[in-house]
């Protein structure tokens, strides 16, 4: 009877050992304790097991345990270097985990990269883990060498057509970039590299070229989109650029009348339901016939006003036509508009354009209604005591950055009732670039991702400077990065230890964490400011260019700067504010800055409050630039107490 309960004893034993969940399932599973406890039994009895040594150092990597981690790793290889996943999965840590990584972690991860490939050529995780390493570190042969290996293996793989083509055109190879963009649209048949080839056909100089392709990717577009989208936005803007660019080219090209959309603006939102549609003709016969299409029904237009427009339509005999649709109704949603007309000889065009409208029949509800609230998300750096001032290189502490960035914070509180949770205030010690980095890529991208309609606005008021372009992005004219210089910013410059935070990583920040869809606001009160968002941007002075009209190439992005990029900006002891500031917080303190009196103050309205007399009193001039938005859509306050 004894041996009968003990053999049943130990048949339950190995069943319940064969139902138990395996190490690996465990990990999978997250239940780090217990999986670490079997790896320890296991350890216990062979410390130089390399499979468990590895799987200690995941669990450790999973749990933030880095340095631990780093050892597990490396032990796991030294005992058995022939594996790839424990290469691969060392590098994951150090350029996926640990944020923000350090460049040498990059170059460590590199290594461990190419090891893993050495072993086993064919291992896609670490091929494309190795492209965006290269990528990240700007080495952009490296970069489209590793792609041309992924597309070898993966025909029409997406991120290595993507990368291989941001690597060729960061090179500013643009014969190449053109290449390699119309190979991948007619390869893998996907429209959006259609964006891309017609960016680098521009970019090339091949303004015809592009203009055809701008036209087929926004039809593409118009037959998929039933909301205002940011790409559909982009195509519409570029082609009419290119039309305005090459019109006399086109003039004397074309056999067909040319059309130019005078108003309303490429892809406006129509509020209220009706617009004054205004088109241009440059022909240079006579015009005998046009007809209009609303999302593809024809618009009736009654004989005699018909007529009467053609009369008046005919009447200067210039070449040069003015067609002028008042009163023209939208329908809620997008709008199709199609344009075609004829001429004395029967030659006939036609263009298309899209708008959004809210409708006639919600115009009455609108303006009954409370003004739309959006919510504005504000990261706020401020810095005026720095860990390594220095005069021996003109770099001293300031006077009033961080009560600039405090009173901002103040003055929006109170006088817009914008919630505590909507603002990142960092000064002083706590404003290093690390910080400053996550305040954007984490904080402030979380927020902008639950709504496109939400806002973000990133202030910095503190020192600006100058740093050596690195060999590897030589992209500037004059060898200078303009930078935003960060609590912790090392005076003995060292790019191979960035400190200081320059134009290009700026901008990457902003375009690879931010929504694209999402409106974003820059306000720089430091030296050389109106560089910071470059490279490429064109600088607006008032007295000369509408301010809704710049260049900014950070899509739906404004900025309003201190200065231009070769100039210094200025402390106003009188306010004890900088001196953009001062006059930020004055606008904003004031009703009369509401100048079209709707309850709220644009970005627009706060510049129309700075520029008048900035120049005459500080020397250097503010500074506003956009890219596809329009500044006086962009509430900073937006219900005044």
């Amino acid at each position: 009877m004894k041996v009968r309960f003990l053999l049943l004893g130990v048949v339950l034993a190995l069943l319940l050992s064969s139902c138990a969940p395996s190490v690996v399932e465990l990990v999978h599973k997250k239940h780090y304790q217990a999986a670490q406890r079997k790896i320890q039994r296991e350890l216990a009895k062979n410390p130089n097991d390399d499979y468990y040594n590895h799987l200690l150092g995941v669990i450790y990597r999973d749990t933030g345990q880095y340095v631990i981690a780093a050892r597990q790793f490396e032990k796991a290889i030294r005992v058995n270097p022939y594996v790839p996943q424990y290469y691969l999965d060392y590098a994951f840590m150090l350029t996926q985990y640990i944020d923000p990584p350090h460049p040498t972690n990059y170059e460590q991860a590199i290594r461990l990269l190419n090891e893993c490939l050495r072993i086993d050529p064919q291992n896609y995780p670490a091929l494309r883990e190795l492209m965006i390493t290269y990528y990240t570190q700007r080495q952009y042969h490296d970069v489209i060498r590793t792609a041309e290996t992924l597309l070898q293996l993966h025909r029409c793989d997406m991120d290595a057509i993507q990368f291989r083509g941001k690597a060729i055109s960061a090179l500013r190879r643009w014969d190449s970039a053109v290449a390699h963009y119309r190979w991948a649209l007619q390869e893998c048949q996907e429209e959006k590299f259609r964006f891309q080839l017609a960016e680098a056909q521009e970019r090339l100089g091949s303004d015809y070229d592009a203009m055809v392709q701008w036209k087929n990717y926004r039809e593409r577009l118009g037959e998929m989109v039933v909301y205002p989208d940011t790409s559909l936005c982009v195509a519409e803007r570029r082609l009419f650029r290119l039309q305005e660019r090459n019109r006399d080219w086109l003039k004397a090209q074309n056999e067909q009348p040319i059309l130019e959309l005078r108003s309303p603006s490429i892809c406006e939102n129509i509020d209220g339901g009706y617009a004054d549609l205004h088109f241009t003709i440059l022909n240079p016969y006579s015009i005998s016939d046009f007809t209009v299409y609303r999302n593809d029904q024809q618009v009736i237009i009654p004989a005699e006003t018909k007529t009467g427009i053609l009369r008046q339509l005919n009447q200067s005999a210039t070449g040069t036509y003015d067609l002028f649709l008042p009163a023209f109704e939208f329908e809620s949603g997008k709008n199709q508009i199609d344009l075609r007309v004829v001429d004395a000889l029967g030659r006939t065009t036609s263009e298309r354009y899209y708008f959004w409208s809210t409708g006639p029949e919600q115009f009455e509800s609108m303006l009954m209604a409370e003004a739309p609230t959006t919510n504005v998300f504000f990261v706020l750096i401020g810095i005026a005591n720095y860990q390594n001032d220095d005069a021996r290189f003109n770099f001293v502490d300031l006077d009033y950055s961080d009560r600039d960035a405090i009173e901002l914070y103040e003055t929006l509180r109170q006088q817009g009732n914008i919630p505590e949770e909507n603002f990142r205030l960092l000064t002083n010690a706590a404003a290093t670039r690390s910080e400053i980095q996550a305040a954007i890529t984490y904080w402030l991208a979380e927020k902008l991702e639950s709504d496109p309609k939400n806002v973000g606005v990133i202030y910095f008021s503190g020192h600006g400077g100058r740093v050596p372009d690195s060999p590897n992005d030589a992209d500037e004219e004059d060898g200078f990065d303009e930078a935003l210089l960060p609590y912790d910013w090392n005076p003995n410059f060292d790019r191979r230890v960035p400190t200081a935070i320059v134009d290009d990583d700026f901008a990457r920040w902003i375009m690879d964490w931010l929504p694209q869809e999402n409106p974003k606001v820059l306000i720089f009160d430091s030296c050389y400011s109106s560089g910071a968002a470059k490279p490429g941007a064109e600088e607006i002075d008032p007295e000369h260019i509408d301010p809704l009209e710049p260049n900014l190439p950070i899509p739906n992005c404004a900025l309003l700067a201190a200065s231009r990029a070769s100039e210094l900006s200025r402390e106003d002891p009188t306010t004890g504010h900088g001196a953009l500031t001062a006059r930020i917080l004055r606008a904003l303190q004031s009703a009369k800055s509401d100048q079209n009196h709707d309850g709220r103050i644009s970005l627009q309205e706060v510049y129309n409050q700075i520029y008048p007399g900035f120049y005459n009193r500080f020397g250097h001039r503010p500074i506003l630039k956009s890219e596809y938005v329009k500044p006086d859509q962009i509430f900073l306050l937006q219900h005044m107490e």
